[in-house]
């Protein structure tokens, strides 16, 4: 069974939660905090830390571990501690001690994202507007031809923050399946505006998903989904 579906009861030590709890952290403001070690990193993350070749890379690795522990941290009743994080054969990261738990990290320049779900599946994206990127021939490849359509129907000028909120809402929906991003990407129809929130899926896990809007500073958008319907997100603002 898939560490991230609709599994076993939660670990002794959660308190029961309705929403998702997000997380939302800066870069530039912790690069002073960041070195040296780390009470949130296991010896396994700090050897991967170590391994970044670009400081920027290595403080958005260990700003979502902690970001990670932090949000962890306010949701169970026991004190701040190395997440002891698995594998799946695809490669998602999982807690060995509560599969039960779903979570997700994204980043894209300054911003580092977190969400957490029990007893459903979530996946979070964030993504800068700034990316320069020919967003009409990548449509081509992560758009189906009904979506393709719409998308070369919208007026110039929320042309580009239409592709990246589908963008966002595709990503995070794959994230949440466990799957890369161009695993039956195409499958996925998304909204493109910012009021719709139900995206569907056509293929080997058809169904409904949830995308909800994730409110992210200006110059990005973001995006959680979750395949229950019922959930609502709340979004807290750390600072390392």
């Amino acid at each position: 069974m898939s560490p991230t579906a609709h599994v076993t009861s939660p670990a002794a030590g959660w308190r029961e939660f309705d929403s998702i709890p997000v997380g939302i952290t800066r870069v530039t403001p912790a690069h002073a905090a960041l070195d040296g070690a780390d009470p949130c990193l296991s010896a396994q993350d700090l050897e991967r830390a170590a391994r970044f070749r670009f400081p920027e890379d290595r403080a958005r690795f260990v700003l979502g571990r902690r970001l990670l522990a932090a949000l962890i941290r306010d949701h169970r009743r026991l004190p701040p501690q190395p997440l002891d994080l698995v594998l799946t054969e695809q490669g998602r990261p999982y807690l060995a001690d509560d599969p039960a738990l779903a979570f997700s990290i994204s980043h894209a320049g300054d911003v580092v994202a977190v969400a957490l779900a029990l007893q459903a599946r979530v996946g979070i994206d964030v993504e800068s507007l700034d990316r320069t990127l020919k967003i009409d021939p990548l449509a081509e490849r992560i758009f189906n031809a009904a979506d393709l359509a719409r998308f070369r129907a919208l007026p110039p000028e929320t042309k580009h923050n239409g592709f990246f909120r589908a963008w966002t809402g595709k990503e995070a929906i794959l994230k949440a399946q466990g799957i890369g991003l161009f695993g039956g990407v195409q499958e996925i129809s998304v909204p493109m505006d910012e009021d719709a929130r139900i995206a569907i899926i056509d293929g080997a896990e058809p169904g409904a998903w949830q995308l909800i809007p994730l409110a992210v500073p200006a110059g990005y958008l973001g995006a959680v989904a979750c395949d229950d319907l019922r959930k609502t997100i709340q979004v807290r603002e750390y600072t390392f």
